[in-house]
């Protein structure tokens, strides 16, 4: 009878606090896209980290962490909303990355289940120091 009432005691939470769970659709046919392309993402994100870099004074051979993880909600009409920091480096950083994600120009199209548009989470990794990349590359050939 003990242990009964302890693991209830354990379990309580769930019922009084509800379920921890995500708010956006996970089950999507088909995931956000910007209108304009991926190569033009994949561009802008290039700029905007080059942006962040120089901005935030970041220092490539500190040895932190040299990226920023981030994410934004598309809702089902194509708007970026809900911009988050998700892996930061510093209060500087995370400030202008949030500010460039709140000021983003990008259109998108919606994530779609079932031809439905769905609200759906979207990432960014910002490198901040692409030419430390490039060199753990080369070493990691050799």
């Amino acid at each position: 009878m003990k242990s009964m009432i302890i693991i209830l005691l354990l379990i309580s939470p769930i019922f009084f606090f509800g379920q921890v769970g995500n708010k956006y659709d996970t089950l999507v046919d088909v995931n956000p896209e910007p209108i304009e392309g991926e190569s033009n993402l994949v561009y802008w994100i290039k700029i905007k980290s080059q942006e962040i870099s120089s901005i935030s004074n970041f220092d490539c051979l500190s040895g932190e962490k040299t990226y920023v993880l981030a994410s934004i909600v598309i809702d089902e009409k194509g708007n970026s909303t809900e911009p988050m920091i998700l892996e930061g480096i510093n209060k500087v950083t995370n400030q202008e990355t949030l500010k460039i994600l709140k000021n983003m120009e990008l259109k998108w199209k919606p994530a779609t289940y079932k031809k439905e548009p769905r609200k759906c989470l979207y990432y960014f990794r910002f490198n901040l120091c692409p030419e430390k990349q490039l060199i753990k590359r080369e070493k990691n050939k050799k």
